[in-house]
């Protein structure tokens, strides 16, 4: 999935290490219900932080945020 703002173009890159971050990160059991609970309570703090983890500069390919 690539998102695109005014000033940067970011992919998100789903790579299994990064799936453990972000399980780490929000202290839940797996990654789908983490998500999927996120997305149905509009919950925009957790959404940013699997945004943070998994996104990526499409250019050249390393952490799109520091």
């Amino acid at each position: 999935m690539i998102l695109e703002t005014k000033n940067k173009k970011v992919s998100l890159v789903y790579r299994t290490r990064s799936i453990i971050k972000v399980t780490n990160l929000l202290q839940g059991k797996n990654f789908e219900e983490i998500y999927f609970e996120a997305l149905s309570q509009n919950n925009i703090d957790a959404l940013s932080k699997i945004i943070f983890v998994f996104a990526e500069d499409v250019d050249s390919g390393v952490s799109a945020f520091k």
